[in-house]
């Protein structure tokens, strides 16, 4: 017995050296900025302490009892559907928390998921959504797995989400349909994510489609403040994988008033920048004023460059060479090479990580191009900050080539 806890010990006190090592040999590298917080992050402002309650419970296991859904009987699932759906609002009201209220909303999803007869209960909840019956859930709006919700924060955002789980076809049909009406912004979103979720391009070159979406970002923010469903439906602008997308959030991120909408379009632009590099580091090349007013996201965009792509060295050397200031520089050369990545459910597209092989090699790639500048004297006021990145890069090619990662 004291044999086996002698060794169980010195398992633990190895396992704390290999950890406490990795981290030592990444431990100068420049931690994740508010470009890498999450909509949660960003949408709380100092004064929202109530949303900051709502988010903290999410993470606290559930105290109260969730009541039981009740049944559907076979045959009788329209009726039954709709006597569920008038029944939410009270049920709601009786819990106490917003990790509650998802159970027991996502015990209905699974109720009808299970169902026989799932088309009786589309058909229902498009009856439901027609009579334009809503109710607050005093939840938030966020997207979730596999293309869904994991929070609703109406019934009729509920109901959105249900009915394309259960009948996509008939989900389209009704978010075309609302797409041509006078609805609040939140269901347009909702309505643009499932036309474009089950549409896919034919639902970006529909002027309904893009008729809303200038509607609801082409035309700016009134107020001070943005929701939850206006920011995660940046992922929209993030879906459409464009240069005029791209130049839209940059726009938006000027708002710097609106804490919330400065860091969300921030997300979504490293997010376009990490999924295609090239593209639109060139677009920020030919066009530096888009983001002239916040250089040192600027510089954390190019710090993210894809090292293993052809052009990525000509255009970071074009950045530095035109567009910088000391300082952007400076901060370029902290961050970079950066695979910080936020990881989010999101509401079309799919967050990406980059493998431990590809980030060892895109080490050894930036390793020879700072060399490369050493040698070169290519820019001799920052020489002092650019041996910095050298050594911390070659210690992160030592490291990666002792782990056997090339």
């Amino acid at each position: 017995m004291r044999s086996n806890r002698i060794l169980w010990l010195l398992l633990s006190f190895m396992g704390i050296v290999i950890a406490a090592v990795w981290l030592l040999n990444r431990s100068d590298e420049v931690q994740p900025d508010e470009a890498t917080a999450t909509i949660e992050d960003a949408s709380i402002t100092k004064d929202d302490s109530d949303l900051k309650n709502r988010l903290s419970e999410d993470f606290l296991p559930t105290q109260e009892a969730i009541p039981d859904v009740p049944e559907i009987a076979v045959g009788n699932e329209f009726e039954q559907t709709l006597q569920l759906l008038a029944s939410i609002p009270e049920v709601l009201g009786g819990l106490e928390t917003s990790d509650s209220i998802q159970q027991y909303l996502q015990g209905i999803l699974e109720l009808w998921g299970g169902s026989v007869n799932k088309a009786e209960i589309a058909r229902a909840l498009q009856s439901w959504l027609g009579e334009g019956i809503n109710f607050d859930t005093n939840i938030l709006f966020r997207p979730g797995p596999e293309g869904g919700l994991r929070s609703w924060s109406s019934g009729r955002i509920f109901a959105m989400d249900a009915l394309a789980r259960l009948d996509p076809a008939l989900a389209q049909e009704f978010g075309w349909s609302l797409l041509e009406q006078d609805a609040s912004p939140e269901e347009w979103i909702m309505a643009m994510k499932t036309t474009a979720q089950f549409g896919g391009d034919e639902a970006l070159a529909d002027s309904r489609w893009m008729d809303r979406l200038q509607q609801l970002y082409n035309q700016g923010v009134r107020g001070d403040q943005v929701d939850h469903a206006y920011l995660y439906g940046l992922d929209l602008l993030v879906y459409m994988d464009s240069g005029d997308s791209f130049e839209r959030l940059a726009d938006m991120s000027r708002r710097a008033d609106i804490r919330g909408l400065a860091h969300g379009t921030r997300l979504a632009m490293a997010r376009m920048v990490q999924n295609a590099s090239a593209e639109y580091l060139q677009l920020i090349i030919d066009s530096p004023q888009t983001l002239d007013h916040d250089p040192e996201f600027r510089a954390f965009l190019f710090s993210n460059a894809d090292m293993l792509e052809n052009q990525t060295r000509q255009q970071i050397e074009s950045y530095l060479d035109s567009t910088t200031s000391a300082d952007e520089f400076v901060r370029f050369t902290q961050n970079f090479p950066n695979f910080n990545r936020s990881f989010s459910y999101n509401l079309l597209t799919e967050s990406t990580a980059a493998s431990m092989r590809k980030a060892a090699y895109a080490d050894r790639e930036a390793l020879q191009m700072v060399e490369g500048w050493l040698r070169s004297n290519r820019y001799p006021s920052q020489r002092e900050n650019l041996e910095a990145l050298r050594d911390r890069l070659a210690r992160f090619v030592e490291s990666a080539s002792k782990g056997g990662h090339y």
